[in-house]
């Protein structure tokens, strides 16, 4: 739970990445985010459809990494 009191989960698809995503996530405490990692890259849609297939809830926000949309807007939702 968060400041909003609902459950969440938190999934990172890496879709074959050089930028350093995966090793930082890796780096996390377990639980804290569920990475999904391409062995190659399949482009945003599939790294997308694979984040949807594996997400256990009942609404679903998609997050790139480049911030196109603003976390701050996710209570409004």
């Amino acid at each position: 739970m968060d400041v909003t009191g609902l459950a969440h989960e938190i999934i990172a698809v890496d879709d074959a990445s050089t930028d350093g995503t995966r090793e930082l996530l890796q780096g996390l405490p377990r639980g804290v985010v569920r990475l999904i990692c391409h062995d190659i890259n399949r482009g945003k849609g599939r790294a997308v459809r694979t984040g949807i297939e594996a997400a256990t809830g009942d609404i679903i926000l998609i997050q790139d990494a480049d911030l196109e949309y603003d976390p701050c807007d996710y209570p409004r939702c």
